[in-house]
This record gives structure tokens, C-alpha cells and sequence, in this order.
């Protein structure tokens, strides 16, 4: 199992409790497995549909999402949203080495 997605500011819990719930949903449900990606997954990409482009919309996403709700506990859901929300308020007029330099302090 490989996945990119998470970085070094990712909390490794949750992280990981989200990867093995979508691997277990994945098995559960019998989830057709994707063809295989052909570009770099960076600059070039197979897939039709990715992740949200930014913090604002993946708390959306997250916050529309049952069944992980349901997996890791709404308490979880929703301190996390809460807290990604404030970041998102706090970073929204943020750019380049203002950006970086907030960020960095976490890492």
C-alpha cells in the first residue's frame, strides 16, 4: 500500500485511521480498483477525480463524509474541522514566505 497524500504537518493517527478506512470501505463494498495511473501524479495525472485544492474545500469534503465520520467518531470530525477552519481564517490573506514561515513553525 502506497499513499502520498499525507505530509509531515498530517497528525500520523489520523492519517493513518483514514487510509485503512478507506481500505477497509474499499474491501467492505468491493470498490472496483482504478486502472493504473500512467502519469507522475504530480504535473500528470490518469484520474478524473482528485482531492480538494485547498484546506477550505477538503473541510467541506470532510465534513460531507459519513462514513469516515462514522469510523473515527463525530467528536473527531468535528474538533478537527473546527480547528482546520480557524486555520484557513488565519492563512487566507498569507502568501509565499508569510505562508511558508507560518507553516514552518508546525513542522
Amino acid at each position: 500500500l502506497e499513499h502520498r497524500m499525507a505530509d509531515a504537518s498530517a497528525n500520523p493517527y489520523t492519517a493513518v485511521a483514514a487510509v485503512l478506512h478507506a481500505a477497509r470501505l474499499g474491501v467492505e463494498q468491493d470498490y472496483d480498483l482504478p486502472p493504473m495511473e500512467t502519469g507522475d501524479g504530480f504535473e500528470k495525472t490518469d484520474a478524473k477525480q482528485g482531492v480538494a485544492v485547498d484546506l477550505r474545500h477538503a473541510m467541506d469534503d470532510l465534513e460531507a463524509d459519513s462514513a469516515l465520520t462514522g469510523a473515527v467518531g463525530q467528536m473527531l470530525v468535528d474538533n478537527h474541522i473546527f480547528m482546520k477552519r480557524k486555520e484557513v481564517r488565519k492563512t487566507r490573506d498569507l502568501e509565499g514566505d508569510a505562508l511558508r514561515d507560518f507553516y514552518v513553525y508546525y513542522l
